[in-house]
């Protein structure tokens, strides 16, 4: 189990809940407050200038630097093939390309689901609520980009709902995971679930009807709740990604725990200070071929899609640009852009061809008989 950080060791959901409640708005940033404020001190006799309590500026992009290859394996296609079968199908891995064998169809639909955080009854049977959607939606595929939860344990405790569906699922790390921890729950999971699919290794999974590139771990320093232990990328993964881009076959879909930095309010990375997406991931989509993406970090901004100026892409539609954020799929109340609370989201991704489209679900919130179940389902972990 992770050692709890001094800022965490107020239990997170009585934090949230606090949150939620509180008429004020809350800073949803992973890594900034995500609670209310505490009550203002009294004015010094003496003012502190701005400039010597300002806090840094953040970075307008990945940094310079070298990720570690626990958290970003190189790309490559090289090396004996390994199969494996799940979902009807044969899958062979090669190097840090995972490819599905036989015909290709000509559609591919992803159930997407992130930010669980933890394994909470609430989170557990808020799954039971995406599972379902995703067999309606006739889900071929799973992808979560990041944030499932701290420890191993929890890691592995959240996913192993979408596991049990035999579906795929492509998992990478968020701002939350640590390296280890991370690595030990895939490890865990894969031993009875060949279907759980660590993209840290893998870089491209192709379905046929869609190419699935990631790009684990976050950009901001400051948001990894892990620090050095977490998982950061850099300007050369960015820049690594077009050769995996050029590797695949199209379309692509990116996942990412990062937005690209995006435009105005309805962009899929806006929260109340601005947009906080990676401005070097935005060059590489202004320029690659990467007509599709799946990005979770800023929970007030989700269960939308836009194109990569903030243009908003409504539910439904088919568009050849469309980069998605899913929402937050953790059952704590949490206030959007838009004003409405999210109990719990998820979503699908369509592609078939040059377009998408994309469908939320939106949990309701917890009646009484839904707290009992939840607390039987916590009492029975």
């Amino acid at each position: 189990m992770t050692k709890a950080r001094p800022e965490t060791a107020v239990p997170r959901r009585a934090i949230l809940l606090a949150c939620a409640l509180s008429l004020a708005a809350c800073k949803s940033r992973e890594g900034a407050a995500e609670g209310p404020p505490p009550p203002a001190a009294p004015a010094p006799a003496a003012a502190v200038p701005p400039a010597a309590v300002a806090p840094a500026a953040p970075p307008s992009g990945a940094m310079p630097g070298v990720s570690s290859p626990e958290c970003i394996a190189p790309y490559s296609a090289d090396g004996e093939p390994a199969t494996a079968k799940f979902a009807g199908r044969t899958w062979e891995r090669r190097g840090a390309r995972l490819t599905a064998q036989g015909a290709a169809p000509e559609r591919a639909v992803f159930g997407v689901v992130a930010n669980l955080k933890e394994p909470t009854g609430e989170n557990l049977l808020n799954l039971r609520r995406y599972v379902e959607f995703f067999k309606a939606e006739k889900a071929d595929a799973i992808m979560v980009p990041g944030d499932s939860g701290e420890s191993a344990e929890d890691i592995a405790a959240v996913l192993r709902p979408l596991a049990a569906t035999g579906l795929p699922v492509l998992v990478i790390p968020g701002n939350r995971e640590s390296r280890a921890e991370f690595r030990a729950a895939m490890d865990a999971l894969g031993k009875k679930f060949p279907n759980v699919v660590d993209m840290t290794r893998v870089r491209l999974a192709e379905l046929g009807a869609a190419s699935v590139v990631s790009l684990p771990g976050y950009y901001d320093r400051r948001f990894i709740h892990a620090g050095d232990d977490g998982c950061q990328y850099f300007q050369q993964d960015v820049e690594q990604l077009k050769a995996i881009v050029a590797a695949a076959k199209q379309p692509v879909v990116l996942m990412a725990h990062a937005e690209p930095l995006g435009r105005g309010k309805e962009a899929i990375d806006a929260f109340q200070d601005g947009n906080a997406g990676d401005g070097k991931l935005r060059e590489l989509l202004a320029e690659q071929p990467v007509p599709f993406g799946v990005f979770a970090n800023i929970q007030e901004a989700g269960g939308r899609a836009a194109d990569l100026d903030g243009l908003p892409v409504p539910a439904g539609t088919e568009r050849p640009k469309l980069f998605l954020n899913p929402g937050l799929a953790d059952s704590t109340p949490w206030k959007l852009n838009d004003g409405s609370w999210s109990y719990g989201m998820a979503a699908v991704l369509a592609v078939q061809g040059p377009s998408a489209s994309y469908k939320v679900f939106r949990a309701r919130q917890f009646d009484e008989k839904d707290q009992a179940e939840a607390t039987r389902l916590q009492a029975g972990r």
